[in-house]
């Protein structure tokens, strides 16, 4: 295979000259290998050249470098007596259209480049595909696209779609099987729905949600076709119906709070210090030494006072730490043995003035008197 064919395979008669090379710009030299061209007006096989010109089109990249044609383009006279036309110019239709700047295959690589990503973007992409162009000429290759026929529709999804939301809402077509959009409609009523079925007699299969306008209009204008609910309404209309059945069992699928390890940490120590500060927790050290000392020399049978004058210590503080005892392990809060309540001493004495019918306030202040 000749490069000429590798770099034009749809061109067999063009013929490679030159190539140049400019940063990351390649220029092909290139002309027409036919010895005779044909009229456009009289269609007269013409061989005698008039003139010849170079004209500057871009094409594809290759190997990463961007490409530029200079095709080489003959005038010839017409020698038929009988068209009007003198000279013309040699047509290369399956490289580049007439009057066009890029080939044919560079325009429809930019307009796929536009579809997919659009202006700015496309733009962009543009650069990193060296074929660089602007946003407004990728909007012009759009708008200059040629629009394919679609092929007949058979599974048509139809749902409503807001041109403004929570003002102006129209209907929106979709082809299940190609997964695209074919057709918007201004409206939701059924007349339009059924009027757009009775142009498209293809379809076989609706898929709409519960909707009566596109029921009604489907019964209208495709009696013949079968009517589903599509999938996201149904798991949408299930979620609703089981959502309020769920809430009313809520209390049967929670968990019961543990209860233990909260009074577990409330009565470890660990979780206690912490809470507190630095200055803090140096304060509470201090006072374990302090209460550690008192206790032993406590139960060696030491006084009171002489504990106080051998440790320098405040006679309220060394009085609780003797009658409460707050750090011992077998103590609860308040100077109490573990499990032991407030008022297990008082509880003949609460008995006593209960069954002699005392059941107010009464007892309550004879207690703390």
């Amino acid at each position: 295979m000749s490069i000429t064919l590798f770099l034009f395979p749809p061109s067999s008669d063009l013929q490679l000259e030159e190539i140049a090379n400019v940063g990351q710009t390649l220029f092909l030299t290139v002309r027409s290998s036919r010895e005779t061209a044909t009229c456009p007006d009289c269609a007269y096989n013409a061989g005698k050249v008039h003139s010849w010109y170079v004209r500057t089109v871009a094409d594809v990249p290759l190997m990463d470098y961007a490409v530029r044609l200079h095709v080489r383009v003959r005038r010839f006279f017409c020698a038929n007596p009988a068209c009007h036309r003198k000279t013309f110019a040699e047509s290369f239709v399956d490289l580049v259209p007439a009057y066009a700047r890029r080939t044919s295959r560079q325009s429809d690589r930019l307009c796929g480049i536009a579809k997919e990503l659009g202006g700015r973007p496309g733009a962009r992409e543009s650069r990193n595909a060296r074929v660089a162009v602007s946003r407004q000429t990728l909007v012009r290759c759009l708008r200059h696209a040629s629009i394919s026929v679609p092929s007949p529709v058979r599974v048509l999804g139809v749902d409503d779609w807001a041109f403004r939301k929570g003002h102006t809402y129209g209907t929106i077509l979709v082809d299940l099987e190609r997964h695209c959009i074919i057709d918007l409609l201004e409206d939701r009523l059924a007349e339009t729905f059924a009027a757009w079925l009775r142009e498209h007699p293809s379809i076989e299969v609706i898929s709409r949600d519960r909707a009566s306008a596109y029921a009604e209009g489907a019964r209208a204008g495709a009696p013949e076709a079968i009517q589903v609910a599509d999938r996201w309404h149904l798991l949408h209309n299930v979620a609703e119906a089981l959502d309020p059945v769920l809430r009313r069992q809520e209390r049967r699928f929670k968990e019961p709070k543990p209860t233990t390890k909260k009074l577990e940490n409330k009565q470890d120590p660990t979780v206690l210090e912490l809470r507190l500060t630095p200055v803090q927790h140096q304060r509470r050290e201090h006072l374990q030494e302090h209460y550690a000392q008192v206790q032993s020399l406590y139960e060696q049978g030491h006084s009171l006072r002489e504990i106080a004058r051998t440790l320098d210590i405040d006679s309220n503080t060394l009085r609780y730490f003797v009658q409460n005892q707050p750090w011992a392990t077998d103590r609860g809060r308040g100077g109490r043995k573990a499990g032991e309540a407030s008022l297990d001493g008082y509880l003949p004495y609460i008995h006593k003035r209960w069954k002699a019918g005392c059941r107010n306030g009464m007892l309550m202040r004879d207690i703390r008197s």
